[in-house]
C-alpha cells in the first residue's frame, strides 16, 4: 500500500500532482507484487502515472518517500471490486490494465 503525503491512500484513478506539486498526473496502476512487477518490467514496487508532460512515468516506492504525490481527487468511478467498504487497491486491477501496461513495456514492436 502507498500513501499520499497527507496519510490516505493512494488508489487507482486519482489525479494527483507530483514533482513537489508542480506537475499534474493521475493514477494507472498501483504495482505491489512480484507478478506486477514482472509484467511491466520493473524491478521494485511503486506507482504508474499518466502524466501529459511525460505519458506514462514510474515511480518506485524509494522515489514516492522522498517526493510525496499530492491528492487533487478521487476517480468519480469505482474500480471494479471497490465497493462503500472497500476501496480500490492493487488487487482490484483488472487482467485487462496489466495486458495493456504490458504491451507498452515491451521492447519487442
Amino acid at each position: 500500500m502507498f500513501n499520499y503525503e497527507d496519510g490516505s491512500e493512494i488508489m487507482v484513478g486519482d489525479s494527483v500532482l507530483l514533482e513537489h506539486g508542480r506537475t499534474p498526473g493521475t493514477v494507472e496502476l498501483i504495482v505491489t507484487t512480484a507478478e506486477e512487477m514482472k509484467a511491466i518490467n520493473v524491478e521494485v514496487p511503486g506507482v504508474m502515472l499518466k502524466s501529459p508532460p511525460f505519458g506514462r512515468i514510474y515511480l518506485p516506492e524509494w522515489s514516492l518517500r522522498e517526493d510525496p504525490l499530492r491528492l487533487v481527487s478521487r476517480a468519480v468511478e469505482a474500480q471494479p471490486g471497490a465497493g462503500a467498504d472497500r476501496p480500490p487497491t492493487a488487487s482490484g486491477r483488472t487482467a485487462n490494465s496489466l495486458a495493456a501496461l504490458r504491451s507498452v513495456s515491451d521492447p519487442d514492436p
